[in-house]
């Protein structure tokens, strides 16, 4: 349908009948409504730590559906000021409970579509090209370590790297030493690179690059449970999918993709 300026269609109602305006207010508008019972896509805004599991888990979606689904991948912390500040979404999924608490607080999540669905461990990596002869968290603080890569404030992986840190009482000797990745996948990136001698990172994300080596795993005991909560966003308009797509995630066609990507099931959390 081709779109009229304001002006066009205000210079085109002054020179109609009444009732021609009425008949074509509602031709301008009609297109709107129809759109909206039958969307393009739906949009998924989801911690980028989830990126390959939930790309697979959009394409079986769309062929059971035939509804496309469009992901806005970032850290979930920049995900829920997204949504604040009034992005599209229509799911969120986060990799922390967190910034889904702030949403649900701020009634911005339906809070009965809310599901834990996936699980994570954290662990410590260096470059396979790596010679420093660190085999535990508790080396860090070793000398020949300069730079440490977690990342950056407010983002989940951060969450966990600096409780963890600070369990061990590692974190006021290791602060020098740290430079902050915007999200998970730059971390892994950052110790990849080189540009830094060892991260603190999701192992998901640590398994995909060939480039990384893990050393350690961080106890349960030390951080929070890392789950995945995933909800509908609440006042947009195309709820019943969104719905779907939840309980699609969750369900047994997700858990086994998720699995497959080498994410828990929430359960194993302690």
């Amino acid at each position: 349908m081709v779109r009229q300026t304001h002006h066009e269609r205000e210079t085109t109602v002054k020179s109609c009948a009444p009732a021609w305006c009425v008949f074509l207010l509602t031709l301008l508008f009609s297109g709107c409504s129809a759109s909206e019972e039958k969307p393009d896509a739906l949009l998924v805004g989801a911690a980028i730590s989830l990126k390959e599991p939930l790309e697979e888990i959009g394409r079986r979606f769309e062929t059971e559906t035939g509804r496309r689904v469009v992901f806005n991948l970032s850290a979930s912390n920049l995900l829920q000021r997204q949504i604040e500040t009034g992005a599209p979404a229509d799911v969120f999924a986060s990799a922390a409970t967190s910034p889904m608490d702030a949403l649900e607080t701020a009634g911005l999540i339906l809070p009965q579509t809310r599901k834990d669905f996936a699980s994570n461990t954290l662990v410590l990596i260096v470059s396979v090209t790596d010679t420093l002869a660190i085999r535990s968290f508790e080396e860090l603080k070793n000398a020949d370590i300069h730079r440490i890569a977690i990342g950056s404030q407010d983002a989940p992986v951060r969450l966990y790297a600096e409780e963890t840190l600070r369990h061990l009482g590692l974190w006021e000797m290791v602060l020098p030493k740290l430079v902050f990745g915007q999200n998970a996948r730059q971390v892994v990136e950052y110790v990849a690179r080189g540009e830094a001698d060892a991260g603190l990172a999701y192992r998901t994300d640590a398994q995909r690059n060939a480039q990384i080596r893990v050393l350690a795993t961080a106890d349960t005991l030390w951080h929070r449970p890392i789950v995945y909560p995933i909800a509908v966003v609440a006042g947009r308009p195309y709820i019943s999918l969104a719905i779907r797509f939840v309980d699609f995630t969750a369900g047994p066609v997700g858990r086994e993709i998720l699995a497959r990507h080498g994410f828990g099931a929430p359960a194993l959390s302690p």
